[in-house]
């Protein structure tokens, strides 16, 4: 997906925030916005907003000498998401039908993010997005290819989201023989995604055939290439995130992208409405 103006200026406004999270010195924050506005008047808009955002957060380390700015919102993220994991594995196992739901929860939990808005409540949405259908719906041939499959890769997307996709991913092992599950993750802290420096906090326990891949993300990586890479050989490859579907909606994959919803730039795509969730094969 080509870049707007509006993923422009939502590019911006994430910097912004991502700084301001930090007690650095205003003249400091005012400096590297110069630098990243003038990156952004620049830089090629046939780039994805993901790309064009590895930019940015390259400019922000190099500019604050900071290596994750949003370290410690990640943290609390995932804190947050923990916190709840235990009423929605129970509301999973309790389902009449626990892949869906489980997959449905871990949708939910991609409203944990940090370059749309800090403003969100991870319980009001998760019970939100248990009540309603993806408008785009392609669970049915998910499982039919779970049913046939013995090798998935999955694109991580935020912090916080990543333990609502671990209960997706246990629910897959317990119904289905899958002999290898790849974890993608980003090599280099990039807005609150989770990346290679994150995976020592988070317990993977139980999943045995679960390994974790860090792609590099830096500006000079053709990171998509890297992607199609990594994905060669799996017979399933499940996208999480807005990100992630803006990065590879173009590129005729055959991938499942799991989302919300979240701006007008995506919906105007898909012709549904912000806010709703997708379950989308492409």
């Amino acid at each position: 997906m080509k870049s707007d103006i509006r993923c422009i200026q939502c590019i911006n406004r994430a910097a912004k925030r991502a700084l301001t999270f930090q007690s650095l010195p205003i003249e400091k924050i005012e400096d590297t916005m110069k630098l990243i506005q003038q990156y952004l008047e620049n830089v090629d808009k046939n780039l994805t907003p993901m790309h064009i955002s590895f930019g940015v957060f390259e400019i922000i380390r190099k500019e604050t000498g900071i290596h994750d700015v949003l370290k410690e919102k990640k943290d609390e993220a995932n804190k947050s998401a923990l916190l709840l994991n235990d009423y929605v594995a129970k509301i999973i196992k309790e389902s009449n039908d626990s892949l869906y739901v489980s997959i449905k929860v871990a949708i939910a939990g991609n409203i944990s993010d940090y370059g749309i808005s800090e403003n969100y409540n991870l319980s009001k949405t998760v019970n939100e997005v248990l009540q309603k259908e993806p408008v785009i719906n392609d669970y049915h041939f998910l499982k039919q290819k779970l049913s046939k499959s013995k090798k998935i890769t999955i694109l991580a997307d935020n912090a916080g989201e990543i333990i609502f996709d671990l209960l997706m991913i246990k629910e897959i092992n317990r119904l289905y023989q899958i002999n290898r599950i790849d974890l993608i993750v980003k090599k280099y802290p990039f807005s609150n995604d989770i990346c290679k420096d994150d995976i020592n906090n988070i317990n993977f326990e139980g999943i045995d055939n679960l390994t974790v891949l860090a792609i590099d993300n830096r500006l000079n990586v053709d990171y998509i290439q890297e992607v199609k890479s990594t994905i060669k050989g799996s017979n399933i490859i499940i996208c999480k995130g807005q990100g992630n579907f803006e990065l590879l909606y173009d590129e005729n994959l055959k991938l499942f992208f799991l989302f919300i919803v979240k701006c007008k730039t995506v919906s105007n795509i898909l012709s549904v409405e912000k806010g709703e969730i997708i379950l989308s094969y492409k």
